[in-house]
């Protein structure tokens, strides 16, 4: 019997292409083999409409709950994009990409008997990356050992502990040991930098380390609540009052609160805001500065626990170029995008994560029933962790324990919908049980998680063509590469679905491109 096109021993744990059944005409070529997935943090977007509950009109009431000694993991990513154009005698455009994220630990030290929470934190590592017109401008990362001298000190002075005091409202109403850090990062500094590195730098040292915009952040990764009280209605508004480093903005949040359709211990929470912003550099004069804001937020009911939110912020300015005592030399425009994402998660032990890792091992070489064994081990170590049942889901797939691995990607994700790689293992089961539109579904949420994983669009792609819907199937393969642009076999996917519509002329510019790279029958 030929087995399914995505089973998941070829799919997650890379142990070969199964044979395809023919679709309609033309056998398709095999599903590839592809690398174990890691979860990347979640995007997701539940902004759909949700249904409203008898008791809407009640308020109410979350209260974050702590653990003495606990220990989470948090990332915090950022991904702006400004084009700038400048209208004088002659018009320039300037693109600017700049890509942060900051991982770092939490440990709950400390209960106090209010409910607050004094948690110790520290930075694992720092990633940052601005292209100017596509070309680098600065780049630092933690992780990589080919870094000069003054980004080695920079990452040492990053990876200083602070201790932050919580209150039960999720709010941060303390925040010790940044002053310290920014005084060892300027000093260090004035003597290793020049004045223009410094300024290059500095403003991405005062967001990530400015006390204020550390305490706005995390109290934002806690909860996506406003501060205290937490007592709210289905919808609410609040004022919006957040000065920056250049900027202050002001204007209104809206926020709509609704139960997940699906998952009966999640809130969803929207926001959609609209806001006006001033500046605060006297060498900028801003003529129009407007922002819209929308986000989306998971928050756990029995514990106030944020899994992960998102927000994207869309900027359209006016501005008078200056510089220094110059007077206004040109008028210039500016479309920003910034896409910010947060996520908290338990920290697995030192024990689990032996276990984890041994069992990952295990089922990349294809020895699922030992896999299954340490993730087992792992799971009764800390029940609580959601990626211990995703990769125990995945292993019983391997096995062909169809029923316990959709057992155990549902659990992983009730535990956490954010969590992309149970998303993408439940689509691989429900295609071997014909599900075909839960299947859809769950490469849909991967894909809002994380927009970047072109094999998402591509099996999804192959499932809108196994129901003829040749339009989506092109945009998915579209999408695949445009991420992806050297895996051959899309393009002959592609070529089948364009093929179908009549479109010989892009079918013919597919198949060319599949034979140059590589492609074979």
């Amino acid at each position: 019997m030929k087995r399914s096109l995505w089973l998941t021993t070829a799919v997650l744990l890379a142990l070969g292409s199964p044979p395809v059944p023919a679709n309609a005409g033309e056998p398709l070529p095999p599903a590839p083999s592809l690398d174990y997935p890691r979860p990347s943090g979640p995007v997701i977007d539940y902004r759909r409409p949700f249904p409203v509950p008898a008791k809407a009109a009640e308020p109410i009431l979350l209260r974050a709950r702590y653990t003495k000694g606990e220990r989470l993991t948090v990332i915090y990513k950022e991904v702006s994009e400004d084009v700038l154009t400048t209208y004088g005698p002659q018009e320039t455009t300037e693109t600017t990409r700049t890509e942060k994220e900051v991982s770092f630990q939490w440990r709950i030290m400390e209960v106090m008997r209010n409910g607050d929470a004094r948690i110790a934190m520290q930075y694992t590592y720092f990633v940052a990356g601005v292209l100017k017109n596509g070309k680098p401008f600065a780049f630092l990362d933690s992780r990589l050992p080919q870094q000069s001298d003054y980004v080695k000190k920079f990452i040492t002075i990053m990876t200083t502990p602070i201790t932050i005091t919580v209150s039960s409202r999720a709010k941060v109403v303390g925040v010790t040991g940044l002053d310290e850090i920014l005084d060892r990062w300027r000093a260090e500094a004035e003597k290793t930098l020049s004045p223009q590195e410094r300024a290059e730098l500095d403003w991405l040292v005062e967001g990530l380390l400015g006390k204020e915009n550390v305490a706005k952040t995390l109290s934002e990764v806690l909860t996506p609540f406003p501060a205290a009280p937490l007592d709210h209605t289905r919808t609410w508004s609040e004022p919006l009052n957040w000065p920056m480093e250049f900027l202050t903005m002001t204007g209104t949040r809206t926020y709509r609160l609704d139960s997940h359709p699906s998952l009966p211990d999640w809130y969803v929470v929207s926001e959609a805001s609209k806001a006006v912003f001033t500046s605060s550099d006297k060498q900028l004069d801003f003529e129009t500065v407007r922002g819209t804001i929308t986000g989306t937020s998971m928050i756990r009911k029995e514990s106030g626990r944020l899994v992960w939110n998102s927000a994207v912020l869309n900027l359209d300015l006016k501005t008078y170029g200056t510089k220094g005592d110059r007077p206004r030399a040109a008028l210039s425009r500016m479309v920003s995008t910034m896409r910010t994402t947060a996520t908290i998660r338990p920290t697995l032990t030192e024990q689990a994560k032996a276990h984890f890792d041994r069992g990952v091992a295990l089922g990349r070489r294809g020895q699922f029933d030992a896999a299954i064994q340490e993730f087992d081990k792992a799971i009764a170590l800390q029940p609580g962790a959601a990626e211990l049942f995703g990769n125990r889901g995945i292993a019983r797939h391997g096995r062909r324990d169809l029923a316990g691995a959709i057992k155990d990607l549902d659990h992983a994700i009730r535990l956490d919908p954010g969590l992309d790689i149970a998303h993408f293992g439940r689509a691989a089961a429900r295609v071997d049980l014909k599900d075909y539109a839960g299947a859809i579904a769950d490469h849909t949420a991967v894909i809002q998680l994380t927009p970047q994983y072109w094999r998402s669009y591509f099996l999804r792609g192959i499932l809108y063509s196994l129901q003829e819907k040749w339009d989506a199937a092109i945009a998915d393969f579209t999408g695949a590469i445009e991420r992806n642009p050297e895996f051959p076999e899309v393009y002959r996917y592609r070529m089948t679905a364009y093929m179908r519509q009549g479109n010989m002329t892009a079918a013919e510019a597919d198949l060319k491109k599949w034979r140059e790279l590589g492609g074979r029958r």
